[in-house]
Parts: C-alpha cells; structure tokens; sequence
C-alpha cells in the first residue's frame, strides 16, 4: 500500500531498479534484505572487493513526481543510527534518468497525522547519470 491507502504501481519500478542495480555490481557480494522482524532495515546490504571500507547498506527508492522522496520514519531513523555507529547507509533514488545520492539527508513529516513518513528536503550528497559505468565509477570499480 501506498502513504494515500492505494496499490504501489512504483514497486514494479523499484524491482527493476534493485534488478539494474545489481547487474551494474557485477562482481561485488550483493544481499537483498527482507526483513519482517525489523523495522527500517535498508533494502540491501552491498560489500565492494578489495576495499576495506567498502560496506554500503542501501535503502533504495523511486522519486515520485508531486511527492519526492519518501522514507518511512522508521527506515531514517535506521538511517540516523547507523551513521552515527560509523556505518556506511544511503539512500539511492532513481529520478528520471539519474541516480541521486543521500547520505545524511535533512527531512520534513509527511503523510498527515499518522506521522509514519518523512520526506527527504535536502540536496543529494551526489547525482550520476543512470548508466551502469557511471555506477560503477561512483562506487570506486573498474
């Protein structure tokens, strides 16, 4: 279900997102996450070879036109901690044809009293064109 109580038509997208994403990784350990028992886990776990620093958890989003970027309170809030235990999460969103870059992003509340989302307000840390080298490039591979 959406914020409004309608179908995710954008699930679909984020499928083939997630799907892009990973054929771009090629080479690197990929974990999708399902979790039911904890909440506002990011969607993936990526570890980059041969880098020491190179453990990325990944919440990955579609930006929705008239909306933005929407998290569920619970997922920033994994976020939040995360960061400061010196864990590398982010949020990547794919905007059209570009892949934008959240690491530390300034929200507002979204989705009337209920207060279960927030939505991101501030600039992404970086944007890259949705090309699979340009991915690999942001992510320090060959």
């Amino acid at each position: 279900m959406t914020i409004d109580g309608t179908l995710k038509p954008h699930n679909q997208e984020e499928k083939k997102f997630t799907a892009w994403f990973k054929d771009c990784m090629h080479g690197c350990f990929w974990q999708r996450i399902e979790t039911t028992t904890a909440n506002g886990v990011p969607d993936l776990y990526l570890k980059i070879p041969d880098m020491i620093d190179g453990h990325r958890w990944i919440e990955l989003k579609i930006y929705l036109k008239g909306k933005g970027v929407i998290l569920r309170k619970h997922q920033y809030a994994w976020l939040v901690r995360a960061r400061i235990s010196g864990i590398e999460a982010m949020v990547m969103v794919l905007k059209d044809d570009i892949v934008e870059f959240y690491y530390k992003p300034e929200v507002e509340p979204y989705g009337g009293k209920a207060m279960k989302y927030v939505r991101i307000t501030s600039k992404p840390f970086a944007t890259v064109p949705k090309k699979r080298d340009a991915i690999r490039d942001y992510f320090g591979l060959q």
